[in-house]
């Protein structure tokens, strides 16, 4: 396994994403969706292999879990249209480029999850740079 491989953990239990970063095939970085339960985090922790193989390795060890793998990280403009609050595009632009490739991907996959929980709640959305910012991705966002 080589190069820079992303994947993206998604409990059906608790309809969170958590996202795993492996730099050949060596665990590089990761980030939880704020969504899990205090004990469904620390186990989730505990499982985490510092080294995978192979994507279908990771697949067996989360059996439970939806096992995606992200070929490409999304850039800043697959970003900024999918977040599609266009404000603040050089501030926005900014942190992103401070973020690493994991939180990019975090950052990017739930979007969705975000609009469809300010929607249901009918609150603002954030510009983009504030969502960044406060990682509000890693939030508990509700189902």
């Amino acid at each position: 396994m080589d190069g820079m491989r992303i994947y993206v953990v998604t409990s059906q239990k608790h309809d969170c994403n958590n996202t795993l970063a492996y730099a050949d095939g060596m665990l590089s970085g990761m980030s939880m969706g704020g969504c899990m339960p205090k004990a469904a985090r620390a186990a989730f922790l505990k499982t985490i292999p510092l080294a995978v193989e192979s994507p279908e390795a990771l697949g067996e060890i989360f059996s439970t879990c939806k096992v995606q793998e992200l070929v490409l990280v999304p850039d800043f403009e697959e970003f900024w249209n999918a977040y599609n609050y266009k404000h603040d595009r050089d501030l926005a632009a900014k942190e992103w480029r401070g973020m690493g490739d994991a939180e990019r991907v975090a950052a990017y996959v739930n979007i969705k999850r975000y609009d469809a929980f300010i929607r249901a709640r009918g609150q603002a959305k954030l510009y983009a740079v504030r969502y960044l910012k406060r990682r509000t991705w890693e939030n508990d966002l509700g189902k």
